[in-house]
């Protein structure tokens, strides 16, 4: 009666831990997940702001250059 218990024990530790496993990695997908939704307003205002400036400074100096 005693042999039988001990078996079961290890396999429910290994079972338990696994489901652990599986959690922690599901909650480190959903943090994944959400993390990349913020950045993308940013992104696009960064993107806008920078065309508008780069434009004007290259336009200038290039056609001075080419005529002298």
């Amino acid at each position: 009666m005693t042999r039988n218990p001990s078996p079961p024990w290890h396999l429910l530790t290994a079972l338990l831990l696994g489901i652990i496993f599986l959690l922690i990695a599901l909650a480190a997908l959903v943090v994944v997940n959400t993390r990349p939704a913020p950045p993308t307003p940013t992104a696009t205002a960064t993107r806008t702001l920078t065309p508008s400036v780069t434009p004007t400074p290259s336009h200038t100096p290039t056609p001075s250059r080419t005529p002298s």
